[in-house]
């Protein structure tokens, strides 16, 4: 039932938005290698809601498919993470969401966070795979004691000895991985994912 529900929760999020086409093509071609006749489905789900006014039955079928997939099949979750990462980005962003308005211990929080834990792995085995092949500098937001932040790169990023030459540099460097990038995903040790999608400018 908890998939179901938040399948059609976070469809909801995506229609509309550019990133909703990519999603159910996604969806519908990964069914299909596992042998689901989307076609049938959709004349399906159009049969079971005959007379209801503003269904959409492929919606439908999309809403269900995402329920399904992103709680029970890990290997949708990392395709998404290797070749559709804006879509992955947004539904892990939904699932975090989602994890806060769960009531802390009952049986819908923790499948959440399971389904959250799926996306965190995903992600991890993504970016140590792109590092591998494509030689893209690996990075991460780490934490050290007391709260501050550092930024962990696999090539040397700062060379100069001032503040001011140091915040240049890391501006450069960001700056350079987006003009090849649209955009850049940070995570966090804790797991959490950031975007940045604009250039930065160093003042």
């Amino acid at each position: 039932m908890l998939n179901k529900l938040v399948g059609h929760e976070i469809t909801h999020s995506f229609e509309g938005a550019k990133a909703y086409p990519e999603l159910k093509n996604a969806l519908f071609a990964y069914a299909k290698q596992k042998g689901i006749d989307i076609e049938a489905e959709i004349a399906a789900k159009a049969k079971t809601y005959t007379g209801i006014k503003g269904a959409n039955s492929e919606a439908e079928l999309v809403a269900d498919l995402v329920g399904r997939y992103i709680f029970e099949d890990y290997a949708f979750v990392h395709d998404l993470a290797m070749n559709h990462r804006n879509v992955f980005q947004r539904l892990y962003d939904e699932i975090k969401y989602l994890c806060k308005l769960a009531t802390a211990g009952s049986k819908e929080a923790r499948d959440l966070e399971r389904a959250k834990r799926n996306f965190e792995k995903a992600y991890r085995e993504s970016a140590d795979t792109k590092a591998k092949t494509d030689g893209v500098t690996k990075y991460d937001i780490a934490i050290l004691e007391g709260g501050k932040a550092y930024v962990e790169a696999s090539r040397k990023v700062i060379n100069g000895t001032t503040r001011a030459e140091q915040r240049k540099e890391i501006s450069n460097f960001f700056n350079e991985l987006l003009e090849e990038n649209d955009s850049l995903d940070i995570t966090t040790l804790e797991g959490d994912i950031y975007s940045i999608k604009s250039a930065l400018f160093y003042k």
